[in-house]
């Protein structure tokens, strides 16, 4: 019988040949993540003191959660327009979608205060979720618009990261389900409430208190 990787792989090859969901393709500058984005040079220089002064002087422009809840995610704008952004996030809990999802652009992240682990994983290649990576302070990590990933654990007292993106590189992004592939972002999450999962991969919810699910929100 087919595992269910494989199955999985399966769909979502056939969701690229439908054009549902298309793969950025293979250009020689994927070799070097860091010359996507004209903003990345910052990466050298921005330090934690940087960040913890900024944070100081003024509160967070977007709090990212859902609504009525306490935020997962603080963010700070120091850039942002059509050649990609620069922000500084306060990481303050996982992600609450249990599925991993990807960018529409390149990223890359410095961790500048304490660390958060990540699943990660591409379709090509095996489940998304099937690897886990704990990144500290000092840690830079880039990723390409296919690279598919999940926070599943953040320090206690939360992370603090210089967050860089691109320009944007294909239309929309979303999430990986098991049993189906690719979902749109738009399919996945409550129109209503862009920080709480919708219908998800289609499974009823059920959330309990304890689920992290009714807590948090994601973007």
């Amino acid at each position: 019988t087919q595992s269910r990787s494989s199955a999985a792989s399966d769909v979502y090859k056939r969701q690229v040949l439908r054009g549902r969901h298309r793969p950025n393709p293979r250009r020689p500058v994927y070799r070097s993540l860091k010359t996507m984005s004209p903003k990345t040079s910052i990466l050298d220089t921005f330090t934690l003191s940087h960040a913890e002064r900024i944070m100081a002087m003024r509160d967070p422009d977007e709090l990212i959660g859902q609504r009525g809840m306490a935020p997962y995610l603080r963010r700070w704008i120091l850039e942002r327009d059509d050649r990609g952004a620069v922000y500084i996030h306060e990481i303050l809990g996982p992600d609450p979608s249990p599925e991993t999802h990807n960018h529409p652009w390149v990223s890359s992240a410095k961790v500048l205060k304490g660390w958060y682990e990540e699943q990660r994983g591409r379709p090509y290649l095996d489940t998304p979720g099937t690897y886990v990576t704990k990144l500290h302070a000092g840690t830079v990590k880039h990723r390409r618009p296919d690279d598919w990933h999940r926070i599943q654990r953040v320090a206690p007292g939360g992370c603090i990261t210089l967050f860089v993106t691109g320009p944007v590189l294909q239309d929309g992004w979303g999430f990986w389900c098991p049993d189906k592939g690719y979902v749109p972002k738009e399919e996945y999450v409550d129109p209503d409430n862009p920080g709480a999962i919708g219908a998800g991969c289609g499974e009823a919810l059920n959330p309990t208190p304890n689920d992290a699910r009714t807590r948090e929100g994601f973007q």
